[in-house]
């Protein structure tokens, strides 16, 4: 990866001229760190969409990126080593720190046969919860 003073210099004035004229627009970040370019993507006129990267400070890419739908990448090799009941509290805790669950999406690829249908299914049910709760706190208000 590239430092984010090279970022600004050689790839930020592409990527605002990308996202002036072909939206939606958005960045793939797969690293570990996407968080560290939180201030430079802020300075894009538009980001759409972010891919967010195991295991990206996703409350720090909120704060600088309040209208961009955040893509919270979990990572197929973490998965493998986690309960379910531990990857239901992992999901819960991302999806609390973007603050904004409607700009949030949660997503897993590359996984092999190592990870198990339960694995896979505790995602998928602890999103579905949340979506309850969020909506359920919608029409109570």
């Amino acid at each position: 990866m590239i430092s984010t003073s090279d970022y600004e210099r050689f790839l930020l004035p592409l990527d605002a001229e990308w996202s002036r004229n072909r939206r939606p627009f958005g960045v793939h970040y797969c690293g570990a760190d996407p968080h560290r370019f939180a201030e430079s993507y802020a300075k894009l006129p538009h980001l759409d969409f972010l891919d967010v990267g195991w295991p990206g400070d996703v409350r720090k890419l909120r704060e600088y990126l309040p209208n961009t739908f955040l893509n919270i990448r979990y990572s197929p090799v973490e998965i493998v080593k986690q309960t379910p009941d531990a990857i239901r509290a992992t999901v819960r805790q991302l999806v609390h720190d973007s603050a904004n669950p409607y700009l949030t999406g949660v997503c897993c690829i590359n996984m092999d046969d190592q990870v198990t249908d339960d694995q896979v299914s505790a995602i998928f049910e602890e999103v579905e919860q949340l979506r309850s709760e969020y909506a359920a706190s919608e029409s109570s208000d």
